[in-house]
Parts: C-alpha cells; sequence; structure tokens
C-alpha cells in the first residue's frame, strides 16, 4: 500500500491524481472514461465539484474528508449539510471525519482504506489543499503568518521585519491574505 503520511506526490501510480493544471484535468477526463470507482481525498471546492460530475458518467464515487462537514473552508457546518445532502441525493457516498490510511494496490489502485474498511478504486483523486512551502522567505526573513503563508499586503507585496518591502512580492498559494469577510 502507498501510505498517505509519506506519499511523495511525483511517485504515485498513473491513476492517482491531483488537479491544479488544465493538463492534469485532461488526464482524469481520460481516466474517467474508463473508470468505475473513484476516491476523492478531500471534501473542498475541487472535490465537491467533480464528486457530481463523476457520478454523471455513471463512476461509483466516494468523497472522504478529515473534517466532520465539508467544504469547511467556504461555508458553515449549517449549509454544508445541505451541500452534503445534495451530493448524497445526486449518488455521492460522503464520508466525513475520517483519514485515508493507504492507497492499495500494486501498479495500479485497487482500493482505498478509509476508517478500517477498503474502499474500492480505480482512480483517486487528491485534493486536499496545499501547504505553502516558505522555507526560502523564511530563511530570507520574510514575515511567515499563523497559516504558515507569506505575509503580503493588498499590493501583494512581502513583510520584512520592519513592514512591507516596495521591490518584494509573492502571490499565489504560499501566500497569506486577510479575508475582509472572516477576518
Amino acid at each position: 500500500p502507498y501510505v498517505l503520511e509519506s506519499i511523495e506526490f511525483d511517485r504515485l501510480p498513473d491513476n492517482v491524481y491531483t488537479l491544479r493544471t488544465l493538463s492534469d484535468g485532461i488526464k482524469i477526463d481520460d481516466a474517467f472514461k474508463s473508470a468505475k470507482n473513484l476516491v476523492i481525498i478531500g471534501a473542498g471546492s475541487i472535490g465537491t465539484e467533480v464528486a457530481p460530475e463523476a457520478v454523471k458518467r455513471g463512476i461509483s464515487t466516494t468523497l472522504v474528508n478529515r473534517g466532520d462537514f465539508i467544504l469547511s473552508h467556504n461555508i458553515d457546518p449549517d449549509m454544508s449539510e445541505i451541500v452534503r445532502m445534495h451530493l448524497e441525493s445526486k449518488g455521492v457516498n460522503v464520508i466525513t471525519g475520517a483519514i485515508p490510511t493507504s492507497i492499495n494496490g500494486r501498479g495500479n489502485v485497487e482500493s482505498v482504506t478509509i476508517g478500517g474498511n477498503d474502499i474500492p478504486a480505480d482512480v483517486v483523486l487528491i485534493s486536499t489543499g496545499v501547504r505553502p512551502e516558505t522555507s526560502i522567505a523564511a530563511g530570507a526573513g520574510i514575515t511567515i503568518g499563523s497559516t504558515g503563508g507569506i505575509v503580503v499586503n493588498e499590493h501583494l507585496q512581502v513583510s520584512i521585519k520592519n513592514g512591507f518591502h516596495p521591490d518584494v512580492y509573492a502571490g499565489g498559494e504560499c501566500i497569506e491574505v486577510h479575508d475582509f469577510v472572516t477576518g
């Protein structure tokens, strides 16, 4: 089995995917043409969007999330329950509060172990988000925030000790921004 805590993403089997680029989407679309069982690890925006589309294609789909509710970074638990009921009404098997412990198979994925049960899978989509890689920035004295991302202002200038540097910028998944709605 491929143990999830130590997976190196560049060494995954051909039928385990992440969805970050257009070319990833094309590969996943091709895999779905022959897929019978899909396990999506992570119930954020991507996972919850892909799941019902896979069911429409006749693929038995399980969506698993380590948190107690889906879309936990986007909506409140009560709203999440409405989305969960909708997904289940479309045929998605939703599992929350569980962490997959392994991806099983020799060469090709055969199942994913979740809560001691092996869920059949011939395609796996890992959609758990990313952790910002900020070690170089931290080593250069750039401020790293409480979420682990580089602190930037509204102009994407990085924070260095006494303020924001006028000539150094950061953007993308490695930054931390202030959300004006949630704070």
